[in-house]
């Protein structure tokens, strides 16, 4: 029903890109990305692009990670025992803990390895 390249503009605009985004992350002009946000619009018979999102997700488009667990809880105990064990880790292995990359700020890096010394 769509063609490629509407189908990329669709799961891009579920990723709340705009049509300017959108057009700059496929090498388009953003005239042609809202062309084929347009025509995907009229294609799917939404009335606007909210419409054409759920439209999306309902037919398989576009897929919508959902959380299935409830996300773990430590108890006050384990993270001071975490912390400390953290913390003599830091003394003893600075070069470990020296490299932050750009993707991962820091404190990522040190509530991932807290998470670590508990489990």
């Amino acid at each position: 029903m769509f063609t490629p390249r509407e189908t990329q503009c669709i799961q891009l605009m579920c990723q709340q890109y705009s049509a300017k985004m959108i057009a700059d992350e496929l090498g388009i002009s953003p005239k042609t990305a809202e062309n084929y946000i347009y025509n995907s619009i009229k294609k799917s018979k939404s009335l606007n692009r909210v419409g054409l999102v759920i439209y999306a997700v309902k037919h398989g488009i576009y897929k919508v990670e959902i959380m299935s667990k409830k996300p773990k809880t430590y108890s006050k105990d384990q993270l001071i025992d975490a912390m400390n064990a953290y913390n003599a880790d830091v003394v003893k292995n600075p070069e470990k803990y020296s490299e932050i990359t750009s993707d991962r700020t820091c404190a990522e890096i040190q509530v991932e390895t807290l998470i670590s010394f508990i489990n």
